[in-house]
């Protein structure tokens, strides 16, 4: 195996078996169900024909531990610059999403995203980094999300508005902005 190579692994030594475990030159990773195809343009790319386990996860992160400190997670990193010459980021720089997309017969389209940005200017070589984080979803006729609530380094919410002005704000241009119900038979005076 030389650099640039891809490297291809199979589960069977017969032709014609599909590719299981797919290495690229470009050092992405596929890994692939039975019947699965090829990949597309990510670093990491794990597909299924629709036989994961009972759960529905694809992919899951286990710990087991008796300590606290040890814990599964899951990181977005984000920096400027390269590989061992980091650079600040900047306000308004989206530091990682979690994307869904449904396909509509011809591609796949943005249905909901989870968007974390840098919410205002970090002090450079210090412990500061103010976050946002944004709840988008996509309107009938349209493949493009909207965000529909936002959460500010200092707390605030808004919905409707991405620039919340109080520690809960609510903006809507289509009538009232929330309603409040209330169905219970035994309602009784003063409730």
């Amino acid at each position: 195996i030389s650099a640039g190579t891809d490297i291809h692994m199979s589960a069977s030594s017969h032709v014609n078996i599909p590719t299981r475990l797919h290495i690229g030159a470009n050092a992405d990773v596929g890994v692939f169900g039975p019947g699965s195809g090829d990949h597309g343009k990510e670093q990491l790319y794990i597909r299924s024909d629709g036989d994961a386990d009972t759960s529905g996860a694809l992919a899951a992160l286990e710990t087991n531990s008796n300590t606290d400190a040890y814990h599964s997670g899951l990181g977005f990193l984000k920096s400027g610059g390269s590989k061992g010459s980091e650079t600040i980021v900047a306000d308004g720089e989206t530091l990682g999403q979690i994307s869904w997309l449904g396909h509509d017969g011809t591609n796949y389209e943005n249905a909901a995203a989870i968007k974390a940005f840098v919410d205002g200017t970090p002090n450079d070589n210090a412990t500061d980094m103010p976050g946002r984080i944004e709840f988008q979803t996509t309107p009938n006729g349209s493949d493009t999300p909207a965000t529909r609530l936002t959460i500010k380094n200092d707390g605030k919410i808004g919905i409707g508005t991405t620039s919340p002005q109080d520690d809960f704000h609510i903006e809507s241009s289509n009538g009232s902005a929330i309603e409040l119900d209330r169905n219970d038979s035994d309602i009784t005076s003063g409730d």
